[in-house]
């Protein structure tokens, strides 16, 4: 694997959480939270992001689940 920074989106209905994490120090850190209304805003959003991080791998979280039922065995 190349090293460099890694870019890691979950993807929501509401919102898109955005991570970044460094192969070479296996770190990571929050970076920010997308709020978009359109798909449109957040891949304008993703884009923008891509750009300025300049990543050398995007990971983009899958759902656990297949529905979105929250219970309260939390």
């Amino acid at each position: 694997m190349q090293e460099g920074t890694v870019l890691c989106f979950d993807f929501g209905l509401a919102r898109t959480g955005v991570a970044s994490g460094n192969t070479l120090t296996r770190s990571a850190q929050p970076v920010t939270i997308i709020h978009a209304r359109t798909n449109d805003e957040r891949w304008k959003a993703v884009e923008a992001l891509v750009k300025e991080w300049e990543p050398v791998l995007l990971v983009v979280g899958v759902p656990r689940h297949g529905c979105l039922l929250y219970t309260s065995d939390a």
